[in-house]
C-alpha cells in the first residue's frame, strides 16, 4: 500500500493479513505504521503479488488501528523530522528490511522485487480494472474492522463510565432511581452512636441526618434534618459515627453516582468499667462438676439478606458473653470479599442473642465462645 501523505510518500507492505514494513520519512518503521493509519488527507494505491525479501514489524490490522487510535487520542504520535530528499526510495537506507544473506544479495530477485515496487511508487501506471478492483476489496475489508473497533471501544468505555453524562457525577435523590439498572445504598458498615457522658440518661433520641454517599461509599454528613433544643451534643455525636459508616454506592444506569439521603442514627451508653473478672475462653471449662458453658437460650438464625439467591454460606463468628447472658462483643473469625451482606446479617443477629451465662469453678465469668452461624 503506498501513501502520499503531508510528510511525503509513505509505504506499508501486508503479507497474510498482518503489517510487516512500514516507512514514512525518517521515521522508525513501527512509528511510521502508527502514523500512516492515523494521517489525514492522505492518498493511496494498493498493489497485490509484491515480493517481501523481510519484515520490521508485525502487526494485525487490529492491532495497529487500537494502538494507533490510543497513541493519536494521547498525543504521543511521532513526527517526521524531515521529508525524504531522494523520492523513490521510499525507506530510509536506515531503516531498510532485513535483506537476504546471499553472497548476490543486491541481484537476488526478492531484493529486484522491491526496487521494482519502490520504482512504481513514482512512476504508476494508469489504474487498471483490477487494481481498482482490488483496491475496493481492501477498502471492503477494510470499513467493517475499523467500525468493529470503534463500537468496542465505545462499550468498553459504557462500561468503565468513560462516557458517564453530567448526571452520573451529580447527587442524585432516591426518586431518581427506579429503572431496572438503578440500585439503592446498601448500608455495609456502621452503627448506633455513643451518648455523650453528661447527657441524661432518660434521654434516647434518635437523631435523623442528611447525608451524601459519594460514588466510593463513603459518607459526608451534611445536616441535621430537624435541629431540636437541647439535642446538640447527641448531633454531634451522630455526625462523628456516621463519619465511619460505608455503604455499596447507589447506582444509575449502572453507574455509581453520589446520592443524599436521610438517615436515622440511635444511640448507645458507654459501658462504664466494673470490677468483674476478666473473660475465660471456652476451652478452659473442663471441669464437669464446677465448669459450664454459656447455652443459648433466646435467638433464632438469621434470615439471607438475598432471599432469591440460593447462597446459604456458614459464617464463623467470636462472641463475648457477659455475666448477664448477653453478647458483649462479636466479630467475624474470617471475613471473606463478596460476603459483607451475609456478615452484617450476622452480626447484627448475633447481638440480639440472649445465653445462659457461663461458670467457672461455680462462679459466674465473662466467656469468649467461638460459633458458627448458619441462615435459614
Amino acid at each position: 500500500m503506498r501513501l502520499s501523505g503531508p510528510a511525503g510518500e509513505g509505504l506499508l507492505l501486508i503479507r497474510g493479513g498482518r503489517v510487516v514494513h512500514a516507512a514514512y520519512g525518517e521515521l522508525p518503521a513501527v512509528d511510521a505504521a502508527y502514523l500512516l493509519v492515523t494521517e489525514e488527507a492522505v492518498d493511496f494505491k494498493v498493489e497485490a503479488d509484491v515480493d517481501i525479501p523481510g519484515q520490521t514489524v508485525n502487526f494485525s490490522a487490529q492491532e495497529l488501528l487500537m494502538e494507533a487510535m490510543r497513541r493519536f487520542d494521547e498525543g504521543v504520535l511521532k513526527r517526521p523530522k524531515t521529508i525524504a530528499a531522494t523520492m523513490g526510495t521510499g525507506i530510509s537506507s536506515r531503516r531498510e528490511p532485513p535483506r537476504p544473506r546471499a553472497h548476490e544479495a543486491r541481484k537476488s530477485p526478492e531484493a529486484q522485487a522491491l526496487r521494482r515496487a519502490m520504482g512504481h511508487f513514482l512512476f504508476a501506471e494508469p489504474e487498471t480494472p483490477i487494481s481498482t478492483m482490488r483496491r475496493r476489496s481492501t477498502m471492503l475489508w477494510a470499513l467493517p474492522l475499523g467500525v468493529a473497533v470503534v463500537v468496542g471501544l465505545v462499550f468498553a468505555g459504557l462500561r468503565t463510565g468513560t462516557f458517564s453524562s453530567i448526571s452520573h457525577r451529580e447527587v442524585v435523590r432516591l426518586s431518581d432511581l427506579g429503572a431496572p439498572r438503578d440500585a439503592l445504598p446498601i448500608l455495609l458498615f456502621g452503627g448506633p452512636a455513643i451518648a455523650p457522658a453528661d447527657a441524661d440518661s432518660s434521654v434516647h433520641p434518635t437523631v435523623f441526618y442528611r447525608i451524601r454517599i459519594d460514588r466510593e461509599g463513603n459518607v459526608h454528613p451534611q445536616r441535621p434534618r430537624e435541629a431540636r433544643e437541647g439535642l446538640a451534643p447527641f448531633e454531634a455525636a451522630a455526625s462523628e459515627a456516621l463519619k465511619a459508616y460505608h455503604f455499596a454506592p447507589a447506582v444509575r444506569e449502572g453507574v455509581p453516582v453520589p446520592i443524599e439521603i436521610n438517615w436515622p442514627v440511635d444511640f448507645i451508653r458507654r459501658r462504664e468499667a466494673s470490677p468483674t473478672p476478666l473473660p475465660v475462653d471456652e476451652d478452659f471449662f473442663t471441669d464437669p462438676l464446677l465448669d459450664k458453658k454459656p447455652t443459648l437460650i433466646q435467638g433464632e438464625p438469621p434470615e439471607s439478606p438475598l432471599p432469591a439467591s440460593p447462597r446459604r454460606p456458614k459464617i464463623d463468628c467470636r462472641i463475648l458473653i457477659d455475666e448477664q447472658g448477653n453478647v458483649a462483643e462479636v466479630s467475624i473469625e474470617t471475613p471473606r470479599p463478596g460476603y459483607e451482606l451475609y456478615e452484617k446479617a450476622v452480626l447484627d443477629t448475633l447481638r440480639t442473642y440472649r445465653f445462659e451465662p457461663g461458670r467457672r469453678e461455680g462462679q459466674i465469668v465473662p466467656t469468649w465462645m467461638s460459633l458458627t452461624v448458619e441462615f435459614r
